[in-house]
């Protein structure tokens, strides 16, 4: 398994992202609001990262599948590369995992612990495993990608000895549409809801 050894372009998010933070007691929450355009150059400063993300699944499955990963190949099967031929949603979701994952190397979360992404969870993803393995041999093949299993990704944060003395289990959603209803659960949770619910049944 080869690790993830990029570190997050901490000045393109800086020029992206304009963060609001706050924390009560033991919880914590992060607003990001985007304060600037998503063109070209912002693009190009974050492509490093993704790549390091996918570099380990990228060499799993194009070994799994036998395809040759020189950027010359020209050998049948070489359209289905990981992760531009999988679908667009499967795309989106990872696109998702890979940012979460950013943004906790990135920003301080409570605790001001220094967290570390050692490496991707992609290589597990074990659908789009078989739909790759079917696609190389037949390009008609085209489906779409159930999700992985399990957390989207793993930061530790580690002692001065190099021990791991705390670790985050990650989960990012992706969302085509944030509707106010979606922005409120978002900001204030479910119990909010709840709350109004019980008052409404009589519930003390």
């Amino acid at each position: 398994m080869s690790l993830h050894t990029c570190p997050p372009p901490k000045e393109a998010l800086d020029r992206w992202l304009k963060g609001y933070p706050s924390d009560v007691e033991n919880y914590g929450h992060l607003l990001l609001e985007q304060d600037c355009d998503c063109d070209g150059t912002l693009i190009a400063d974050l492509v490093g990262y993704f790549e390091s993300a996918h570099a380990d699944a990228r060499t799993f499955f194009h070994e799994q599948m036998g395809i040759e990963l020189h950027p010359d190949a020209d050998a049948e099967g070489a359209h289905a590369t990981y992760p531009t031929c999988l679908p667009s949603i499967t795309r989106r979701g990872l696109f998702g995992e890979v940012m979460a994952g950013m943004l906790t190397e990135h920003y301080d979360y409570i605790g001001d612990h220094d967290w570390k992404i050692p490496v991707f969870l992609f290589r597990y993803h074990e659908d789009a495993e078989a739909y790759l393995f079917a696609l190389v041999r037949d390009e008609e093949r085209k489906r779409e990608v159930y999700g992985r299993r399990g957390s989207d990704f793993l930061a530790l944060a580690l002692n001065e000895a190099g021990e791991v003395i705390r670790f985050i289990a990650g989960e990012a959603k992706w969302r085509k549409k944030l509707q106010p209803a979606v922005v409120a659960e978002l900001l204030y949770g479910i119990l909010t809801s709840w709350s109004m619910t019980a008052k409404a049944s009589g519930i003390r």
